[in-house]
């Protein structure tokens, strides 16, 4: 049976039989129920409430079923495992024979009496928190007025004992009116009883020093019990009764924390189960996450490899490239070097062609100056032969002149002119055909000369161009050289991460087996706890057998004054619940009231580095090996 199941059990039921004892039950018929209530409050420093819990008590003659009411926030069986029915604030549940227990936190936290606490050291106001540890002249006022919003029958039918203990190692001149001072080892007890119907202002003043102080007590009870607990003859029994019941209280709340601490132990090894699992299941996905991981990069060490085969190529190519771009820049350079030289030809042709023309005009004027002279030759040989006529004549009269070599001469001249002539006009007829050729192939050339200034700007470019390609390509030959390099660690470091991809994926599988072995050890945990369980529910039933027979003891006693008590003094008006009007047949109804003490902090929760002081819950766990915050 797991914790869940069995957390309304606790481990001890705290002893209200004890303070329930002050009042003798009213007789009741057989099949009655008998009901007691002991309100427990807590308050904060200043005296305002903190929470309200009620400790209900039956008692049967016989099996039954007890119907109670009441608004609460949360409940417990604090006698049995039997489950208790809760619903519309009404309180179901089948008892055996004998006493019942069951604790309720109340919603409303509203008490009969108003609490007001201030402290005041040196005349300044200070918290209860802030009071720890101070040294000064302190002064305590404490004032309890009846509160409007509650049933006034408990103000007006309810005295109060307030009982405060000062250490006399840290307070002196200790001054308190109205209360009754007692010596308790080193402790001052400090005891004020308040009548039922009164509003009441209480003062305490001392020299205090490294101030700490144990908590106020506050003790509602009915008439009958007020006047009997101031009786002097039974002083030493109320104190007895009051060590008692304080040690009942402390019982219940160690108690309590215990079992608060082992349902806080095995929630969180169920949870430490749920995340065993959880991380049993991650590792097993991290597993198979790492087989995946360790194909992917078998695959990425292949395309790695072919990678590294394929720059080697690019590379290879690169270089052929290189060596065809040193070849082109070589055949853009002789390209270059043959349009310049084809344009310098080209005006050469031109310069050619205009001195042609120039010297085509002189050949005419030549030509024209030869035709001069042969006409003028050939004027002078007529007048010669005309001359040589007379001259023949004359020749006869005086002297012969030879004229025929005259003539003859200018026949000559006159035929070696002709003949030069006839050349001249043969050549230029040449000079003529081939300047007019010249002509068209300057007009060609015209258009040549244009694309040849085109082609000598354009090889330039090409040259400029074929220059910067090779540039390029020896620059991506060393790229690729390098690229072969790095593939080539590509190709290593896949490797080593394929190799370790295998061994995360192994060990990987260890963790995973680790794990489900983690996941029983948690299980075991569990069951651990739920043995340890068992171990003080037994606890329980021993320590709730000592405290029946032990309360009984005193019972009996007890039972025997407050009948005596009762005689003298009655019951006064009827009891009523304080927590439901339709709760009937309660025979005692008592307020239990404490603040906090006021303790100065452990040197642990102050620096961390002392061990904290244990509790006696937590040494009780320590010998099952268990720690317990």
């Amino acid at each position: 049976m797991r914790w869940k199941e069995k957390k309304k059990w606790v481990a001890a039921l705290l002893l209200p039989g004890l303070l329930f004892s002050f009042v003798v039950p009213a007789q009741a018929g057989q099949h009655e129920i008998q009901k007691e209530e002991v309100v427990y409050a807590n308050l904060y420093g200043d005296g305002s409430v903190d929470t309200i819990y009620v400790v209900n008590s039956f008692l049967l003659n016989e099996d039954g079923q007890i119907i109670d009411y009441g608004d609460y926030s949360s409940l417990r069986n604090m006698t049995s495992m039997e489950e208790l029915q809760f619903k519309n604030q009404q309180v179901i549940v089948d008892a055996k024979a004998g006493r019942l227990y069951y604790e309720g936190i109340l919603n409303d936290d509203t008490l009969p009496w108003d609490f007001s606490i201030q402290y005041w050291l040196d005349g300044k106001h200070l918290t209860a928190e802030e009071l720890a540890g101070q040294t000064g002249h302190l002064q305590i006022d404490v004032s309890i007025v009846q509160n409007k919003e509650c049933n006034p029958l408990f103000f007006e039918n309810y005295a109060l004992q307030v009982s405060m203990q000062l250490d006399t190692s840290l307070c002196r001149n200790i001054r308190a009116e109205e209360a009754t001072l007692a010596s308790v080892g080193r402790n001052k007890q400090l005891t004020w009883t308040i009548l039922p119907g009164k509003d009441s202002y209480l003062s305490v003043s001392a020299d205090v020093t490294d101030f700490e102080m144990e908590q106020i007590s506050l003790n509602g009870i009915t008439l009958s019990m007020a006047l009997d607990l101031n009786e002097e003859q039974y002083g030493a029994m109320t104190e007895q009764m009051n060590q008692i019941t304080d040690a009942a209280v402390q019982f219940d709340d160690g108690t309590l924390e215990l079992f608060h601490g082992m349902e806080k132990l095995y929630e969180g090894s169920v949870e430490l189960t749920d995340y065993m699992h959880q991380l049993r299941d991650g590792i097993g996905e991290a597993s198979d996450g790492a087989v995946e991981l360790r194909d992917g990069l078998a695959e990425l060490k292949n395309g790695t490899i072919s990678l590294q085969k394929g720059v080697m190529d690019a590379k290879d190519g690169a270089h052929q490239l290189k060596d065809g771009t040193v070849e082109l820049s070589d055949g853009a350079e002789q390209l270059y070097e043959g349009a310049g030289e084809l344009l310098e030809g080209v005006e050469t042709l031109h310069e050619g062609v205009e001195k042609l023309d120039m010297y085509l005009q002189k050949l005419d004027t030549v030509i024209a100056q030869m035709e001069e002279s042969l006409e003028a030759l050939t004027n002078a040989a007529e007048q010669d032969e005309k001359l040589n006529r007379l001259f023949g004549i004359i020749g006869e009269v005086t002297t012969r002149i030879d004229w025929d070599y005259i003539l003859q001469d200018y026949e000559v001249e006159i035929e070696t002119l002709k003949t030069s002539i006839a050349e001249l006009k043969q050549t230029r007829e040449e000079v003529v055909l081939l300047y007019d050729e010249l002509l068209q192939l300057e007009k060609g050339t015209a258009q040549l000369l244009e694309g040849a200034e085109k082609l000598y700007d354009g090889t330039a470019e090409l040259k400029e161009g074929t220059m910067q390609l090779s540039d390029g390509t020896a620059s991506l030959y060393e790229g690729l050289v390098e690229l072969e390099d790095g593939t080539s660690e590509l190709v290593d470091g896949t490797v080593s991460l394929l190799d370790g991809s295998i061994a995360l994926a192994d060990g990987l599988v260890e963790l995973k087996n680790g794990s489900a072995e983690l996941c029983d050890g948690a299980i075991t945990l569990e069951d651990g706890i739920i043995t340890l369980e068992d171990g003080l529910i037994q606890m329980q039933s021993g320590t709730m057998e000592f405290r029946n027979k032990t309360a009984n003891l005193d019972r009996k006693l007890i039972d025997e004054l407050r009948a005596g008590v009762d005689e003298l003094f009655g019951n006064g008006d009827e009891i009523e619940s304080f927590v439901s009007d339709k709760n009937e047949n309660v025979q005692a109804v008592q307020f239990v009231i404490r603040t906090p003490s006021i303790e100065i902090p452990d040197d642990a929760e102050l620096d961390g580095n002392t061990e904290k002081k244990l509790s006696f819950w937590q040494k009780l766990l320590r010998l099952f090996g268990i720690e317990w915050e």
